[in-house]
């Protein structure tokens, strides 16, 4: 298994704008093909910083995931 972790740094005036789109991102990614979950979490001390986890069953499947999205 791997885990993909990112943080993401959202502007003050954003933040409802970016989860309200994020909804959507996160009903996609559990709908993908070797997606275990995915988790999205807010810092309680700085509340514009998201980390996103996602645990993923096979590092083929990681690796086709990115390369569909660098490309």
């Amino acid at each position: 298994m791997n885990v993909t972790l990112v943080e993401i740094n959202i502007k003050p005036e954003r933040v409802d704008e970016f989860l309200e789109v994020f909804r959507a991102n996160h009903e996609g990614a559990l709908r993908e093909p070797g997606n275990l979950r995915f988790d999205v979490l807010q810092d309680p001390e700085v509340k514009t910083r998201f980390l996103s986890t996602k645990p993923i069953k096979t590092m083929r499947r990681c690796w086709r995931i990115r390369r569909r999205r660098t490309i």
